[in-house]
């Protein structure tokens, strides 16, 4: 998935399939009066691979911060489901950049760019 030249992935962990790519939702995008720009959205399993999959069950919330300072960190915070990997790149060249693991006893992932 690719906004605002940040490309992000999230990939679940089931018990079902093993890992399976999660869908993305874009929730909305704003510039605050400084300048700053935010977009967020969420990962969502889908319902074509496990049963409890639904646009409508975020498993995953992601939060983008476009700092006028030129910092951009990409917040994931997990929901739902054991573990989910998740990816961010920038600039984007289809390489990831960063990644790791939320599990249920550590919720929140950042990474931090700088451009």
């Amino acid at each position: 998935m690719v906004t605002s030249d940040v490309w992000i992935k999230a990939a679940i962990n089931t018990v079902e399939k093993g890992p399976i790519d999660a869908v993305w939702r874009l929730g909305g995008q704003d510039t605050t009066a400084r300048g700053d720009q935010v977009v967020w959205g969420h990962f969502y399993a889908s319902p074509s691979d496990v049963t409890w999959g639904s646009e409508n069950n975020p498993d995953l919330f992601v939060k983008m911060w476009f700092d006028v300072s030129g910092r951009v960190d990409v917040n994931f915070f997990h929901v739902s489901v054991p573990e989910i990997e998740v990816y961010s790149d920038l600039p984007n060249d289809v390489m990831y950049d960063q990644k790791g693991t939320t599990i249920m006893d550590n919720r929140y992932i950042r990474h931090e760019y700088w451009r």
